[in-house]
């Protein structure tokens, strides 16, 4: 699974984030690889809502490809790293604890054959 977070060492815009932020911040990307993956994660998941919003006081799950990006083409879509295994997680006010053994029990449900690496 690929992950997307501005905190991470890896990320490429790492040395831009911490020269201008005290913290990585409350959003992650992160692909799953494929569609199939999206649906098995989502149909698990029990805290974030599911919306194209990133900015509440809950946790929110958007699905970029079917949701901000449907009306752009595919072949632009991907080129900007919009693939049909992208979600955008962004934290809430709930307990952290929760959302990660929400997330883990989520995951555990995706068959590791459809999950990028």
């Amino acid at each position: 699974m690929a992950v997307y977070y501005p905190g991470l060492p890896t990320h490429a815009g790492y040395d831009i984030q911490v020269e201008q932020a005290t913290s990585g911040g409350a959003v992650v990307s992160f692909d799953l690889g494929s569609e199939e993956a999206v649906r098995e994660l989502v149909s698990h998941l029990e805290l974030p809502v599911f919306s194209v919003s990133l900015g509440a006081v809950e946790s929110i799950l958007s699905y970029p490809a079917k949701m901000s990006h449907a009306a752009v083409p595919e072949n632009e879509r991907l080129a900007q790293g919009i693939t049909p295994g992208l979600l955008r997680f962004s934290a809430g006010l709930e307990n952290a604890d929760d959302l990660i053994a929400d997330l883990k029990q989520a995951l555990s449900f995706v068959k590791k054959g459809s999950v990028a690496k």
